[in-house]
């Protein structure tokens, strides 16, 4: 009881210095009374409408208006971040109710409708604050929060200036992605998607968090939407997908089409462009080889969960009708002028043939191998592919390549002459043709 009393005395002694009309008074009142918030739990639950009032009128008071400041005391203000501070106390009353929250109705009003008011002001660090109560509101009470608002405002966010700002507003979305990508994509805008790989393409290493929502967007999404994630990976791996990503489209302007097509077997695939008249391509940016590489390896996830689900002989798999996409985007990869990006284009063509999957240590999961050709059931399916992936394997062996790209494509010839995919050795000149080439280049290098 002794300390019930001397609670509300201190309480009562913070809140009316919390009113005072000197910001330093001000602001170490406030910060007194998160810490007597923090260090009571439980105990202050009985104070908590009085101290919700107290902040609701220095929240609507002049107090913290630039234009209102009295002029001897506005140094004093701008030194002090005294509605933060405000708002770490309200986040502090938000974790003492806890579940309590859903049913105390007016508190949470009340609670409600000064995050949003906070949330509106341009300081980052009170948005911060404010991010981090809606975090707490939102798992005490979802019902409390508009969504909608929560999501959009988190998007937008995302290209803040402020490093701070982005990384809480990552922090909160990766949250809600974990916990139901589905909900998510529904309150969202349609851009988020290109929002979040921009991010990923603007701020490179800095960007974990950003990756860890793709992973889990994709690792709850890979099975239903197989088709979309591959093109969608597709996408960012050509110059076309790209320039639609990071560039600004001029309004009213027609954009170019790009697109990459299966041709005959000397060739295997090329580029065809349509170009508009007169406009210069060579400037349009693209996306960094960091940016690049993940979308890469977000493709072998694809494969790699979807292949857990893929039985042996299986021709209505949905990852099969999708074998020409990978194929295509595993030559895109190893065309490319990064060693990591060769790499993983390799090795995602080995894992089209045979995986064991690094992400399943116990399973030992096989490709398509043992697929048969939905259109031609007598042949396997990867045999009509064969021209295809000698040319991508091709470049694993030109002069600019590395020992780790060689050795990665010899395997992956091994693996498709040993794999039984082609039943007549006869058929398989221009494979076997590399392997013995390669298997020339290394001896060569070895005598040497």
């Amino acid at each position: 009881m002794a300390a019930g009393i001397h609670l509300r005395n201190v309480l009562g002694l913070l809140l009316s210095l919390a009113n005072d009309s000197h910001p330093v008074v001000q602001f170490w009142a406030l910060e007194a009374l998160e810490m007597c918030i923090e260090s009571s739990g439980l105990g202050f639950s009985p104070h908590v409408s009085s101290s919700l009032g107290i902040f609701a009128r220095l929240v609507l008071s002049d107090l913290f208006d630039p234009e209102d400041v009295v002029s001897a005391l506005s140094n004093a203000a701008l030194e002090v971040p005294t509605l933060s501070t405000l708002t770490r106390c309200i986040d502090a009353i938000i974790n003492v109710l806890g579940p309590d929250l859903a049913s105390s109705k007016k508190s949470k009003v009340l609670i409600c409708s000064l995050v949003n008011e906070l949330d509106l002001d341009d300081d980052p660090f009170v948005s911060i604050e404010a991010i981090r109560c809606m975090q707490h509101l939102e798992l005490f009470g979802p019902d409390s929060i508009d969504r909608v608002r929560y999501v959009h405002h988190l998007e937008v966010n995302l290209s803040s200036d402020s490093l701070r700002v982005r990384h809480i507003s990552t922090e909160a979305l990766y949250a809600l992605v974990r916990k139901d990508v589905n909900t998510v994509i529904e309150l969202s805008q349609s851009s988020l998607s290109d929002q979040l790989w921009s991010s990923i393409n603007a701020h490179g290493c800095m960007s974990t968090e950003i990756q860890e929502i793709i992973y889990s967007w994709l690792n709850q999404t890979a099975l239903i939407h197989v088709k979309q994630w591959i093109a969608l990976c597709l996408k960012l791996l050509t110059h076309t997908g790209q320039r639609d990503l990071v560039k600004e489209e001029t309004k009213g302007e027609t954009s170019t089409v790009e697109q990459l097509e299966f041709i005959d077997e000397a060739a295997a695939f090329s580029t065809q462009s349509t170009k508009k008249a007169g406009k210069d391509e060579s400037h349009r940016p693209y996306l960094s080889w960091q940016a690049v590489s993940f979308a890469l390896d977000c493709l072998r996830r694809v494969v790699q969960l979807n292949l857990k689900t893929l039985s042996t002989g299986s021709s209505t798999h949905p990852l099969i009708f999708c074998v020409g996409d990978l194929i295509r985007a595993a030559f895109i990869a190893s065309t490319s002028t990064v060693v990591d990006i060769r790499l993983g284009g390799l090795t995602l063509l080995h894992d089209l043939i045979k995986v064991e999957s690094k992400y399943d240590v116990v399973a030992n999961l096989q490709g398509f191998a043992e697929c048969l050709d939905p259109d031609f059931p007598e042949s396997t399916l990867l045999e009509q592919y064969q021209a295809q992936i000698a040319s991508a394997l091709t470049p694993a062996f030109a002069a600019d390549s590395s020992p780790d790209i060689a050795s990665e494509a010899i395997s992956i010839c091994a693996e498709f002459i040993s794999s039984d995919i082609v039943k007549d050795v006869d058929h398989m000149g221009r494979l076997l043709k590399i392997l013995v080439a390669g298997l020339v280049n290394i001896d060569g290098m070895i005598r040497i």
